[in-house]
């Protein structure tokens, strides 16, 4: 973005020529504003915000996606904020103030801190320098380096980051805020659809004791097959009422051309006139040879 233009080269070369000040030079102040825009990012420019967010995409996707919110978030902050760019810069100057112990520790046969998967029987790596010191030097170098860090915000604008942390949580708009209200909200759908599964009336979804069993079985009246009838308000097909006029003694023809009224109508006078239902003569709906198969006495004989 400043290399790019032939005068921003310029004025770079003129700004390294005055020791890097843009005080000591006419055009320094120009400069200056064009770094912090396109360098820096300031807070009303959306450098900020996609910084934040691209970090936020890399936590993410490096650590499990099932942690809590306030988890990420933390790590995010201390991504951001410097805090584990001091953790891991205190263990390396450990490291370099103590080579003699580091090397005798490099030496041993086994490590120090020894850990094996019993299943995979693999062995833990040893930690990059920047992870592998965690102690008491370490946290006070830690220290020391976020104490410098902070004599670089000055007092308005410690003020103004206090004043907003503490807006966003009584806004419960924070990271702890949200990760208690998402618990929260996802206890009571948990509530509510075990309430409703309790409530509800279908046997699929509901959860039954013995009791209620007990009390549906006491209860259930199954509609009964009438077993040997043959209802003439729904009647079968028409082969079969056929086969029953046959077995009555009502001529039929034998190719079936009556329409299904006429043998309805026909068994009806045979057995009285006002009956809905009469005794199957046939053993089976499938005709008479199958129940001749069977061996059934009132199934009509196969024709000779």
């Amino acid at each position: 973005m400043l290399f790019t233009n032939p005068e921003t080269v310029a004025e770079i070369r003129l700004w390294v020529e005055h020791g890097g000040s843009f005080e000591a030079w006419p055009g320094g102040e120009k400069l200056q504003r064009k770094m912090n825009t396109l360098i820096r990012g300031r807070p009303i420019h959306s450098h900020v915000a996609e910084r934040t967010v691209n970090l936020g995409n890399t936590v993410q996707r490096k650590y499990a996606p099932h942690e809590s919110e306030h988890r990420i978030s933390g790590k995010i902050q201390a991504k951001a904020n410097g805090t584990q760019y001091d953790a891991r810069a205190a263990a390396y100057e450990f490291e370099e103030a103590h080579k003699d112990e580091v090397s005798f520790q490099a030496r041993q046969a086994k490590p120090s801190a020894h850990w094996r998967d019993v299943q995979t029987k693999q062995v833990r790596k040893p930690r990059a320098p920047g992870r592998r010191w965690r102690n008491k030097e370490v946290t006070s170098r830690m220290i020391v380096r976020f104490a410098l860090r902070a004599h670089e915000v000055t007092p308005a604008v410690a003020k103004a980051a206090k004043a907003a942390a503490a807006a966003s949580v009584e806004a419960k708009t924070d990271g702890k805020s949200r990760t208690t209200k998402r618990k929260d909200d996802k206890t009571k759908e948990l509530n509510a659809a075990e309430l409703k599964r309790n409530n509800s009336t279908s046997a699929a979804t509901k959860k039954h004791g013995n009791e209620w069993r007990e009390e549906q079985a006491a209860a259930c009246d199954p509609i009964r097959l009438r077993l040997g009838m043959v209802s003439l308000l729904k009647p079968p097909v028409k082969e079969v009422l056929a086969l029953e006029c046959e077995a009555s003694g009502i001529f039929v023809s034998k190719g079936r051309t009556e329409p299904v009224p006429f043998p309805v109508k026909a068994l009806r006078d045979h057995h009285g006139g006002v009956v809905d239902e009469i005794p199957k003569a046939t053993a089976f709906e499938a005709g008479s040879k199958l129940g001749a198969d069977c061996g059934l006495p009132f199934a009509p004989a196969p024709p000779i």
